[in-house]
Order: C-alpha cells, then sequence, then structure tokens
C-alpha cells in the first residue's frame, strides 16, 4: 500500500511496526520519513515507542525527538518559536 493512499491510522501504524527495530540513525530516519509522510497528522504514538524514547536520551539525536513531540503536541506559535 502506497502512503500516499493510505489512511493517516495505517500510515502510523506501519511507522510504529517499524520503529519496534530501529535504533540510532534508522529511528532518526523513521522520524523524518514519518514527520514528510503525505496524509499523517498525528505522531503521539510514534513518541510512545520505546526505540523513539531511548533516542531521546542520546543529546545527538534528541532534537529530532523534540521535532516529533513539537509536531505531535506543539502549536504554530511553539512552530514559529522554533523556527
Amino acid at each position: 500500500m502506497s502512503l500516499e493512499k493510505a489512511s493517516s491510522g495505517s500510515i502510523l501504524e506501519q511507522f510504529v511496526l517499524l520503529s519496534s527495530g530501529a535504533r540510532g540513525a534508522a529511528a532518526v530516519s523513521l522520524i523524518k520519513q514519518a514527520l514528510e509522510a503525505p496524509n499523517l497528522y498525528v505522531f503521539g504514538e510514534l513518541l510512545g515507542c520505546s526505540s523513539i524514547k531511548q533516542l531521546g536520551e542520546n543529546s545527538e539525536h534528541r532534537p529530532y525527538v523534540d521535532l516529533l513531540r513539537l509536531f505531535a503536541y506543539g502549536t504554530c506559535s511553539d512552530y514559529i518559536v522554533v523556527v
């Protein structure tokens, strides 16, 4: 199923499943792909994945988790401050 035609829920489910085996740079790549995915507008479940939580403990990768958190729970004003 292509990401362009899938529902937001099924796209998110794919990323959550992929995250279980992703560590380090692979998890960062997964975050980037999720943020760029068309029709994906919810990210909270991805933040709950253990591999993404572990990524946030690494100072090198923490900015990507922070960006994901911004898209999951932030506001437009929060985004403007970061950009």
